[in-house]
């Protein structure tokens, strides 16, 4: 945060079918200062080409890399990647929990020596609140943190998974501080519940969450990381449908965050 202003990161998954220089030249294109680079076998690959590769095209296009999101990863695979994020500057890796079924406490001793490695490489492991998993709700998120006092160890916060329990982001951001490693300023509305590929109501300020409230209690923390504008369903349009409506969505969090 520069004076009070926030700065914008986005994923490429948002250009998932496109390579990583179409989607670093679009991201860069409209403005967008970080990258959240998402690795997620099967859907968006982008690391595929190899760190020496995504570094020298993030340096083309004028990017840095704030995460890498690896949704889906062994804990075998997590401990490969770190070494690669710590490698390209990321700030933090971003995953999802578990089943369910497994006990925060269960969860927290498997991901430990995750935790610890990352600690090790100046990286931060970020754990997504996702809904239908070990790590969705608030309480969850505090109970998790208070067993993984290390401070590599954080949350990727999405507003939506909040929304869709009943609970407030802004909340959680004044209870969770300095844990929220990444933040994703992701709407949602009745389409998106219906449909979660459609992005119509999930880029910020066309769905229902109470984004103002939320820029309100990011700076009253004084969080300072960029905040990663996202939606689901661009992965599968043409980039040239794609940009414009990042560009607006962007333009939309920057009014929103002046209201905050």
């Amino acid at each position: 945060m520069k004076d009070g202003s926030f700065t914008f990161s986005a994923s490429t998954v948002l250009y998932g079918e496109q390579t990583l220089e179409r989607a670093c030249a679009e991201l860069a294109a409209v403005g967008v200062e970080a990258v959240d680079l998402w690795h997620v076998r099967g859907w968006c690959e982008h690391l595929r080409a190899g760190a020496a590769a995504v570094r020298a095209t993030l340096r083309r296009h004028g990017l840095r890399l704030e995460a890498v999101t690896a949704f889906h990863s062994t804990d075998a695979e997590l401990a490969a990647l770190l070494p690669v994020a710590a490698e390209l500057g990321a700030y933090t890796l971003v995953t999802g929990s578990t089943a369910p079924e497994v006990t925060v406490e269960a969860f927290a001793e498997r991901i430990g020596p995750l935790v610890r490695q990352a600690a090790g490489l100046g990286v931060r492991l970020a754990i997504e609140n996702h809904g239908r998993a070990t790590v969705d709700s608030l309480a969850s998120m505090v109970e998790l943190a208070e067993r993984l006092p290390d401070p590599a160890f954080g949350y990727a916060l999405a507003p939506i998974h909040l929304w869709n329990r009943g609970e407030d982001t802004a909340e959680a951001v004044r209870r969770l501080r300095e844990r929220i490693a990444f933040m994703y300023i992701w709407d949602w509305g009745p389409t998106a519940q219906a449909h979660w590929k459609d992005p119509q109501e999930q880029f910020v300020g066309t769905g229902r969450i109470d984004f103002p409230r939320v820029f309100a209690a990011l700076r009253a923390i004084d969080y300072d990381r960029p905040l990663c504008v996202f939606a689901h369903g661009p992965e599968h349009w043409p980039p040239e449908r794609t940009t414009p409506e990042l560009g607006a969505a962007l333009a939309r969090a920057r009014a929103l965050a002046g209201r905050g």
